[in-house]
């Protein structure tokens, strides 16, 4: 609307009057925007807003109009040209001060339109024109802050297009300034835009449709538009905002709304892109800690572990425990510190290698003891021979060659046939468990073993097949379980049937 241009070029001439050389001029151009204002006042108690039926009562509207209007529009007229007469030299701003009178001259015209006969349709579509320069706010000056961004304008009017354009390029953006929806789409699919401010009124697309194209488009759909309506346009803004718009404004914008909405809502775009980047992160640490779970569990257990690292405590109602406490550790560790690393290897080595040979999935090891689990994943009646051929195995190999080194170490293995419980268990560290009688036990029996020795509990002795040679039973005090019957085993006859 005219109100729009006389108020726009004043706020740009003003706040760009340094650098077009019209600082002389500033007084002049402050009074006529303070006339300015005081004229959108006058009109907003002269038009009412107009209904469709308000018909007889249109003619008694323009009349008061008119009467209210036209000696003010006048004088508003004849400020803009007197300036122009003074200032119309100045190279550099004699287009905005062409705009600027251009704009009063169409003003006055409006009003004096007033006083035509009423006419139906045309004359309620004139007197709605009128009515779409109310209620706008009182400008600001403010200093430009620059907030970075590239944005696209989207109005069919070329002064509108122009004068906001180069509000937002004061405040920093990069700016790209198109008259049609069609034009629109085009320039949306060629480049990159953080923001798009779209009027709502436009030929052939208006702003809904275009908005409507924006929101089908997968690769435009993310970017936030801020709709730019007149007062009377309000019906069509609030359907731009339930199909997604993120904001609106009445035109003509004030400079400070204008700035504070491009900027909040700017603000908005890079919190939802920061939150969609800390979700990616997010998925892709809980695809670690999967990853990293899965490496932790056996085999057997990897496959029910989920994308977050979890997986449901499995018990297993009969299965034989080793456990193998290696003595000697803290000896080695004070007299041959250089050693100590080396010989432990062999020692993880000795018992890796015997648990994969005998088929053993379900293992730990500690910083100075082993424990393997037979018959849990893998099924089997004979889970006890299995394991004591496994026992005496690992003895063997750490006779063989552990006990020559110049600080020998030595083992102590127990054996126990019971419940068992395995999971991952921990917060940002996790561990594959392995907890119940089974292993609690075994490991109670271990620490009472003479070194080198494998000593059986009564649980453990009963599964044994006939071809194992068991010493005397030997009773052992467990915490909190009292005295345990146990038998130390000798080597086997063999081993055990497939």
């Amino acid at each position: 609307t005219p109100m729009n241009a006389i108020l726009g070029y004043c706020d740009v001439l003003i706040e760009e009057a340094a650098a077009l050389g019209v600082e002389a001029f500033l007084p002049d151009l402050r009074h006529l925007h303070a006339e300015s204002n005081r004229m959108l006042e006058r009109i907003n108690d002269a038009v009412p807003p107009v209904s469709e039926d308000a018909g007889r009562d249109l003619d008694a509207v323009r009349t008061r109009a008119r009467e209210s209007l036209f000696a003010p529009s006048r004088a508003l007229l004849n400020e803009a040209q007197s300036i122009f007469a003074k200032a119309g030299d100045v190279e550099a701003a004699r287009p905005d001060f062409e705009r600027l009178v251009s704009a009063a001259n169409k003003l006055m015209v409006l009003v004096e339109g007033l006083a035509r006969p009423a006419d139906g349709e045309q004359d309620r579509a004139l007197s709605r024109s009128v009515q779409q320069t109310l209620n706008r706010l009182r400008p600001a000056a403010a200093q430009p802050t620059s907030s970075g961004g590239t944005l696209l304008v989207v109005d069919d009017n070329a002064l509108n297009r122009d004068l906001l354009t180069r509000q937002l390029v004061r405040e920093g953006y990069n700016v790209l300034a198109v008259g049609s929806g069609r034009e629109a789409l085009e320039t949306l699919r060629l480049h990159d835009f953080d923001l798009i401010l779209l009027d709502v009124i436009m030929p052939e697309m208006d702003g809904v449709q275009l908005l409507d194209e924006i929101e089908r488009d997968a690769n435009l759909s993310g970017i936030p538009v801020i709709m730019m309506s007149a007062l009377d346009e309000i019906g069509g803004v609030a359907r731009c905002l339930e199909k997604g718009a993120a904001d609106y404004l009445i035109k003509p914008a004030d400079p400070v709304l204008l700035r504070a909405r491009v900027r909040s809502t700017l603000q908005i775009r890079h919190l939802r892109a920061d939150l969609r980047s800390a979700e990616a992160e997010l998925e892709e640490n809980a695809a670690a800690i999967g990853r990293l779970a899965r490496s932790l569990a056996p085999p057997a257990i990897a496959a029910s572990i989920d994308g977050r690292g979890l997986s449901a405590p499995v018990q297993y109602p009969e299965v034989t425990a080793v456990v193998v406490r290696i003595e000697g550790v803290d000896a080695l560790a004070a007299r041959r510190p250089g050693d100590i690393a080396g010989l432990l290897a062999q020692a993880f080595e000795i018992f890796e290698q015997g648990s994969a040979a005998a088929g053993l999935d379900l293992t730990r090891i500690a910083d100075r003891s082993f424990t393997a689990i037979v018959g849990a994943t893998a099924w089997t009646e004979q889970h006890a021979d299995l394991a004591a051929d496994f026992a005496l195995d690992v003895r063997r190999a750490f006779a063989a060659h552990l006990h020559a080194a110049p600080q020998p170490l030595h083992v102590r293995i127990g054996v126990h046939t019971g419940v068992l419980t395995t999971g991952l268990a921990g917060g940002d560290r996790l561990v594959f468990g392995l907890w119940g009688d089974a292993v609690s036990t075994a490991d109670a029996i271990a620490a009472c073993a003479p070194l080198g020795e494998v000593q059986l509990s009564n649980a453990t002795c009963a599964k044994l097949s006939s071809r194992f040679v068991l010493d005397p039973p030997v009773v052992i005090d467990v915490p909190g379980r009292g005295h345990l019957p146990t038998r130390r085993i000798k080597e086997g006859s063999g081993p055990a049937a497939p």
